[in-house]
């Protein structure tokens, strides 16, 4: 409930919360944004500049990772199931974001770290789980007789 609650308190805050002063926009250039803020966080550009590139796209890659959390310990969910179900909420975020009149900007790049990140986030738990998880038990049969 505690990872429920936490997901719904990211995107209110971080998401879908309104932009003031800017109009709703969309970008639908795979990897333009990522690789312009790559280019930041790398290049010869301010401090502050590098650290707002930083955060967006690690706000992005994290977004998505209570639900990756809560369905990594609480389902048996494969990862392609959870990676449709990143999919999905998070062109319903980008999605709202244009429709919706916050003022932010619907952004491909947006669903491309946030799905990648949902899915690091769930592979990283589920391998760190695996040696702990209860193995069944395998009897060994008799040899034939004969």
């Amino acid at each position: 409930m505690a990872l429920c609650a936490t997901q719904v308190f990211v995107l209110c805050q971080y998401a879908l919360s309104p932009s003031p002063g800017l109009a709703g926009t969309i970008q639908l250039r795979p990897l333009s944004t990522i690789g312009q803020q790559t280019r930041v966080v790398l290049g010869g550009h301010t401090d502050d500049a590098k650290w707002a590139a930083l955060t967006q796209l690690a706000g992005n890659g994290l977004l998505l990772a209570p639900l990756a959390v809560a369905t990594a310990l609480l389902t048996q969910m494969r990862i392609r199931t959870i990676g449709a179900l990143a999919i999905a909420t998070s062109t319903a975020v980008e999605a709202y974001q244009w429709f919706g009149g916050t003022g932010r900007i619907a952004d491909v790049d947006d669903v491309v770290l946030n799905t990648l990140g949902c899915l690091l986030v769930f592979t990283s738990i589920r391998l760190t789980l695996r040696p702990f998880q209860a193995r069944p038990i395998v009897e060994e049969s008799p040899p034939p007789a004969g």
